[in-house]
């Protein structure tokens, strides 16, 4: 039926010849998608990509895919965007959230073992998922987590949305976990309007996820939502990626800029061992005797867009955030995101950094 409809709006706009050659059912998933989910997987390194609208769905076609109900609970990271959440609440799910390393600003697995232990000592069961964010362009220690969650039977996603590009000893972002989900909505190095795609390597598991995606059946509130990307933004994403490997190389130098202008003065997040940032966000942490509010007001009298990063805490209500969170709650209002971007000039990048020591000095 679908189908039928599509065709007789194309045939009212355009002659019968390019009908036959490009039917106007080619919006939604069409050839230029599948050919961006070949050349993703590739540039991942896996077997199988799975392109969806957005990166809330992909995360629930996932959790669903690996047999999370509603009811269930899932564990995600304190630090992070909305999106693990979003995904969770689709597939009917709900969050445990994990505190973070005070220093990656990604989940500590010190952290996940307490947390599962607390949870076993309270009579809750153990979550059967688990959502590793790479924050702001670093991917996660996924050696630890990875031996965690095989000793534990957990399934391990990873969610790569600001991270496309990084890497762990050679090892690619989205290759880690049995699922990795990214989001080209959000600030990362493929970043357009919307589009999302799910990493995997399993056959069965592709097979299932693309099974779902045609299904339609995710429910947001009672309304039925359509987890397949379309033409425009598999076009865009896939003009991007043309010059994603370069970028994120001019964004590392750009970040040893920082990192050395404000090396001693102030913490800056640290990446684990053999990892590469793609620092899709440049967060320092400031001081606690300087208060975030004033800092950025100082800098944009000086022309410096700063301001708090894209993603930040989840939620501090529930008693467990308020005493299984510390390193989160310390560091959510400290967080300062600095400009970065390819093409930012290294005279530029360094008058950046010595405007924030100037703003702080002025701020004490």
């Amino acid at each position: 039926m679908e189908q039928q409809v599509f065709q007789t709006i194309y045939q009212q706009e355009a002659c019968p010849k390019e009908t036959e050659l490009r039917p106007a059912v080619e919006l939604i998933l069409s050839e230029d998608v599948f050919a961006l989910e070949h050349r993703l997987a590739q540039w991942v390194g896996t077997n199988h990509c799975v392109a969806v609208s957005d990166a809330a769905s992909g995360i629930a076609l996932a959790l669903t895919t690996v047999g999370v109900l509603p009811g269930d609970t899932v564990l995600c990271a304190a630090l992070g965007c909305a999106l693990p959440v979003q995904g969770m609440m689709l597939a009917g799910a709900s969050p445990v959230f994990v505190d973070v390393n005070p220093n990656t600003y990604t989940i500590d697995p010190y952290c996940l073992e307490y947390a599962l232990y607390k949870l076993r000592r309270m009579g809750r069961p153990v979550p059967s998922a688990l959502i590793a964010t790479d924050l702001f362009g670093a991917p996660c220690n996924y050696a630890a987590l990875e031996e965690i969650c095989r000793s534990e039977g957990i399934v391990l996603i990873e969610d790569l949305s600001g991270a496309f590009g990084a890497e762990i000893d050679g090892r690619p972002a989205g290759s880690f976990g049995r699922f990795a989900v990214a989001s080209f909505a959000t600030p990362c190095p493929l970043e357009e309007l919307g589009g999302g795609a799910i990493f995997c390597q399993r056959d069965d598991d592709a097979r299932r996820l693309r099974a779902l995606r045609q299904a339609r059946q995710q429910q947001v509130l009672g309304e039925p939502t359509v987890p397949r990307m379309g033409s425009v933004d598999a076009y865009l994403i896939n003009a991007r990626l043309e010059h994603c490997a370069y970028q994120a190389e001019q964004r590392r130098n750009i970040a040893h800029i920082y990192r050395t202008m404000l090396a001693g003065k102030l913490r800056m997040q640290q990446l684990v061992r053999g990892a590469k940032s793609v620092y899709s966000q440049l967060v320092v942490a400031l001081p606690r005797s300087r208060e975030r509010g004033k800092v950025v007001a100082r800098l944009r009298e000086l022309n410096i867009p700063a301001g708090a990063p894209f993603c930040g805490m989840q939620t501090d209500r529930d008693p467990w955030n308020r005493v299984m969170l510390v390193n989160a709650l310390s560091l959510a209002g400290r967080l300062l995101s600095l400009p970065i971007h390819p093409y930012l000039s290294p005279h530029l990048t360094e008058h950046i950094a010595r405007c924030l020591l100037q703003a702080m000095d002025e701020c004490n």
